[in-house]
């Protein structure tokens, strides 16, 4: 019973990355072999994995910890000097 156990993971793994790669052909061929296995899925998996709706105001994320930073200016003495030609001033 345990080798039917590890053989039925191993195929919901197997199925699971058919899914995400949109391949249904592959798909009903495992559940094929998970139904001569014996496994009977619980519920409707169809909506896919339960988790967060959004995002929650108090999660700190990469983007909201970072300091704004903004562009050195440059002093009027260094555009003049930038902008002039060496030796003519």
């Amino acid at each position: 019973m345990a080798r039917n156990k590890n053989m039925i993971a191993a195929l919901l793994r197997e199925r699971a990355g058919y899914e995400a790669r949109n391949l249904p052909e592959r798909v009903a061929q495992v559940d094929d072999q998970l139904e001569r296995y014996g496994y009977k899925p619980e519920g409707d998996d169809t909506e896919g994995p339960k988790g967060r709706s959004g995002a929650d105001s108090q999660q700190q994320t990469a983007n909201s910890a970072a300091p704004k930073t903004t562009a050195a200016k440059s002093t009027p003495a260094k555009k003049a000097a930038a902008s002039s030609p060496a030796g003519k001033e």
